[in-house]
């Protein structure tokens, strides 16, 4: 008898260890975003419902791609395995977050992409003129946000503001007491002019990661990025 009892007990374990590890919850780059939950693996599927960040899923099974889940309401459909805490990868690691998000539309077609490189995988295409909004910016690429909640980088080349015909210039707070605007990207060229603390510069350029070109009261130059917070 004792030995069913110690069977029993040890399935049980098992069970609800199971359980544990295939509770989880929608993580998304925005905690204003949302993702629909498809009937099927992909986006040709009808959507059941919405599901926002921090919303509990139970796992039924993986996929590299699409993974099925249940939701707490029990309904089960399909979401991106992206979208997933703890199987997929942290796609918004790096990004600055804007204050507010700014609207914009391509200029290209271009590729959506899970993170910011181009040997991330591709989440689909979005045609020229496709209305987005603009999250945050990692380096030359920006996080964008689509009518239906998917969220993945876009190449700022291929972005513009709605209803302008060139690229939206973000606006940067200068952080440090008082910081340097050079002449060229280190401290080895001269200075152009002190900066204080809480000044708002445009930004013209993120090409070099470390020294931002930007523009304050009608001259440019080169501040170290640590110094800059986009806006």
């Amino acid at each position: 008898m004792k030995k069913w009892i110690s069977i029993l007990l040890a399935v049980l374990l098992i069970i609800s260890a199971f359980a544990f590890a295939n509770a989880e919850s929608v993580k998304l780059a925005y905690k204003d975003g949302s993702i629909k939950l498809r009937k099927g693996p992909g986006k040709n599927y009808g959507a059941t419902e919405y599901l926002k960040d921090g919303a509990s899923i139970t796992v039924l099974s993986k996929g590299s791609a699409w993974s099925k889940v249940k939701t707490t309401t029990g309904k089960t459909g399909y979401i991106k395995s992206l979208y997933i805490s703890g199987i997929g990868s942290m796609y918004a690691d790096g990004v600055s977050y804007w204050n507010r998000a700014k609207t914009g539309k391509t200029t290209a077609s271009v590729r959506l992409r899970a993170g910011a490189s181009t040997s991330t995988p591709t989440l689909g295409i979005l045609f020229k003129g496709t209305e987005v909004k603009g999250l945050g910016k990692n380096g030359k690429w920006i996080l964008v946000q689509l009518s239906d909640g998917t969220q993945g980088f876009v190449s700022s080349k291929y972005l513009v503001a709605s209803g302008s015909s060139e690229p939206q210039k973000d606006i940067a707070k200068v952080t440090g007491t008082w910081v340097y605007m050079r002449k060229g990207p280190s401290t080895d060229y001269g200075d152009i002019m002190l900066i204080k603390q809480g000044t708002k510069v445009t930004v013209e350029s993120t090409a070099n990661a470390k020294w931002w070109l930007i523009s304050y009261n009608g001259k440019a130059g080169y501040m170290y990025s640590k110094y800059l917070q986009i806006q």
